[in-house]
């Protein structure tokens, strides 16, 4: 009988130590890990107050929510916050195309806000270049989120992003900054800068969307389209600081005003385009048309020029080319490298303001 016992003490044993090889210890062995991680938690995600725990984020998220609301229209849905208690919402110029190039009407956009009201808009400012809208709606006394400074911000620090994630109503994803001041060009060849890159996941219906930080403050609003295709764990959002000039401006006057050449119909040549128009290069940017009594026309550019260089820059692209031109003070006289058949000139344009909208 105790030879039986000690070979069954050495069986338990023997079992023992094979589990904790196989990470399969008993609970009563875990006394020691959850000690460990009790005085990590005390540390590190201490939320007492919003902007203690940098791992929590619930009180940001329940102080921030009241701000955030549901953009709907009849092609697509997104998310906004709140700039204005009077029925000011931001949100993304995309999440309200018509999926023909063009704008939806406001009668065709409804906001829900965190209280379940629903509203239908009263009156929409976009601004394509950015990015950004603004949406009028007839209410008052909504919360008004707080508006951080993306100066401040830090590669890993740890941000959220808070919005309409899939249309499902208002949710939020957590994750850190990853690159500050980046740089990317959208599918539709324009380029923007001074974003935020996160790794924060944002889903379709985050698009509009406030990116916040650890005390609720927006640094950034998050764009599903500029996501890398096909790349996981990269996303971006427009910095605040580059935003807010563009959303007093929408708010203020209707428009953004930069400067304006007065080119359209551009297309960045390729060997397809350069045959298509019997062109002598395959780099530059095509124009399709010259506004009547633009600065352009004035200077003496034409439809089928094709633009080579700017200031001295090469251009490659249609949206390097917008970029170049509205990075520019209205006023500022640049010199336009073209070639026109076979013929290379350089022609000084002396840049206007972007025109008043007319609709």
């Amino acid at each position: 009988m105790n030879k039986l016992k000690i070979i069954m003490v050495s069986i338990l044993s023997a079992m023992v130590i094979s589990n904790a090889g196989c990470g399969l210890i008993p609970s009563p062995t875990l006394t020691q890990t959850k000690t460990i991680t009790a005085a990590i938690t005390t540390v590190a995600l201490n939320t007492n107050t919003n902007s203690s725990g940098f791992l929590d984020f619930s009180n940001v998220v329940e102080e921030v929510r009241p701000s955030v609301v549901q953009v709907e229209t009849d092609v697509a849905a997104g998310s906004g916050w709140v700039v204005d208690s009077n029925g000011i919402i931001v949100t993304n110029a995309h999440v309200l195309e018509n999926g023909t190039g063009g704008t939806v009407s406001a009668s065709q956009i409804t906001v829900v806000t965190s209280d379940n009201q629903t509203y239908v808009a009263t009156s929409i400012k976009t601004d394509v270049s950015s990015d950004l809208a603004i949406i009028r709606i007839n209410a008052t006394g909504l919360t008004a989120a707080s508006i951080g400074k993306s100066a401040a911000l830090k590669v890993g620090q740890p941000v959220a992003a808070i919005g309409n994630a899939l249309d499902l109503g208002i949710s939020m994803t957590g994750g850190w900054v990853s690159r500050l001041n980046a740089t990317v060009t959208d599918e539709n060849g324009v380029t923007h800068t001074d974003l935020i890159g996160t790794d924060t996941a944002i889903n379709p219906g985050n698009s509009g969307g406030p990116l916040v930080d650890t005390s609720g403050k927006v640094v950034g609003i998050t764009s599903i389209k500029l996501i890398d295709t096909g790349v996981e764990g990269v996303g971006y959002a427009i910095s605040i600081d580059s935003a807010m000039p563009v959303i007093t401006q929408l708010i203020n006057s209707g428009y953004v005003s930069r400067a304006y050449m007065g080119v359209n119909g551009l297309t960045t040549v390729d060997s397809i385009v350069a045959s298509q128009n019997n062109l002598g290069t395959d780099t530059g940017v095509f124009i399709g048309g010259v506004v009547a009594g633009s600065p352009a026309d004035k200077a003496g550019l034409k439809a089928k020029d094709v633009i080579t260089d700017v200031d001295g820059t090469a251009i490659t692209n249609n949206g390097q080319l917008v970029q170049l031109i509205q990075s520019k003070t209205p006023g500022t006289q640049v010199k336009i490298s073209i070639l026109r058949g076979t013929n290379k000139l350089t022609i000084l344009v002396t840049l206007g303001s972007t025109p008043v909208p007319t609709t």
